[in-house]
């Protein structure tokens, strides 16, 4: 399996690509005859990502000031009529495993 600027991660016929430039990653793979299914995994608010991320201590102001500016632009991106199939909110970790496990797996959700 190929890569576009992302991982990729899966077995049999599903995948699962994180992309880091996701608006190119998402107009690159629907240029392609895959038959993908486009999911966003978005933070509850840009306020609640920074603080998780600061909550991890793992990372630098700069980094997590581009991880923010990132978020902030796939947020507005996501918001595009038709570029994703689903839109998880991850406030609750229970909620959007279970809103994540039945978009990625619908027949082993039930």
């Amino acid at each position: 399996m190929g890569r576009l600027r992302g991982l990729f991660v899966g077995k049999g016929d599903r995948s699962v690509a994180d992309f880091s430039d996701l608006p190119q990653g998402v107009k690159q793979v629907k240029k392609t005859d895959l038959n993908a299914r486009f999911l966003f995994l978005q933070p509850p608010s840009v306020e609640i990502l920074e603080q998780r991320l600061r909550g991890r201590a793992s990372d630098s102001e700069e980094a997590i000031l581009a991880r923010l500016k990132q978020a902030e632009n796939e947020i507005a991106y996501s918001k595009t009529p038709g570029v994703h199939d689903a839109i998880v909110v991850n406030d609750d970790l229970e909620k959007a495993w279970a809103e994540f496990k039945a978009f990625c797996a619908p027949e082993e959700s039930k």
